[in-house]
Formats: structure tokens, C-alpha cells, sequence
């Protein structure tokens, strides 16, 4: 939608359950694109399978740095990210939480680990703070939250 709307385009968002089968269909012909991670895009982008042609979030990807970021090809608004991190509920003590969170930051700065998560296609990011994730999601939410009511999105019966 957003690309639609700052691109002129006219395309039609089909849903499918989860990237496996949005790429058998790409690879297949029946539909022409999508937008998918790097984690279950590489395979297929490393055997030629599917073309890449930019990439969101704010720098080039480790994994292609030849590829432009939509914000270099001139859509800003496509600087969308996934990431992955550790959430517990809010009854954890402080103290188990701040256990856990340096227990993650260990495994996660593990060369066996990051070097594992690299070849999977992820990239490796500053590690952030219980204060810093959670003002990030809600950054993210409130960015959502907008595009929902921007393009009146709304849930299907």
C-alpha cells in the first residue's frame, strides 16, 4: 500500500500464510513480487532463483551491499525492519530479567552463535536495553497504528 500510494502503482496485496508459499508462487510465475526477509529470501536469491532488488531498514544489507536501500531509491517510507528479541512478562523480577538479558547478550555475542545466525541470513545489531526495546516497539506501534489508519485498514470477517 504504502509503495502504491508513493510510487503510483496499482498493485494488489495477496496474503499468504507465511513466506514459503509466497516464494514457491513468485518462483513459480504466478505472482510477480513480494517483500520477504533476508533469512528466507537468501537461499533462493543466492541460486538465482528470485531477484532482489532493494532493501528496507536504514543501511544496505551485510548480505548484499550492491543493493540499494528503498530509502537510496527514493521511498523513505519502506525503511521497515524485522528483528527478533527476548520479552518476558511483566512480573519478572528486575533481577531475573537483568540474569536473563546478560545471559542473551553472552550466547548472542558467541562466535559459534553469530557466525550460525549470519549464515542464516540475519544481520548482527546493537544489542539494546529492556528500556531501549521497549521504546522501540512502541515507536513501531505507533508507526503501524498510523498506516492502519492512513489506509483504513481493516480486519476481514
Amino acid at each position: 500500500m504504502i509503495l502504491n500510494q508513493k510510487a503510483g502503482l496499482d498493485m494488489q496485496h495477496v496474503p499468504f500464510a507465511g513466506s514459503p508459499p509466497a516464494l514457491a508462487q513468485v518462483m513459480g510465475g504466478q505472482i510477480p513480487l513480494m517483500f520477504d526477509g533476508v533469512v528466507t529470501s537468501l537461499p533462493f536469491i543466492n541460486a538465482g532463483k528470485i531477484k532482489a532488488y532493494g532493501v528496507s531498514g536504514q543501511a544496505r544489507s551485510i548480505h548484499f551491499p550492491n543493493l540499494p536501500t528503498f530509502t537510496e531509491l527514493g521511498y523513505p517510507e519502506l525503511d521497515i525492519s524485522n528483528w527478533f528479541g527476548v520479552v518476558a512478562s511483566a512480573n519478572v523480577p528486575p533481577a531475573l530479567l537483568g540474569r536473563i538479558n546478560a545471559a542473551v547478550l553472552k550466547a548472542g555475542a558467541a562466535p559459534k552463535v553469530h557466525d550460525r545466525l549470519f549464515a542464516l541470513g540475519f544481520e548482527p545489531m546493537e544489542a539494546l536495553s529492556s528500556a531501549q526495546l521497549q521504546q522501540s516497539v512502541r515507536a513501531e506501534f505507533d508507526r503501524n497504528a498510523a498506516i492502519v489508519k492512513t489506509f483504513n485498514i481493516q480486519l476481514s470477517q
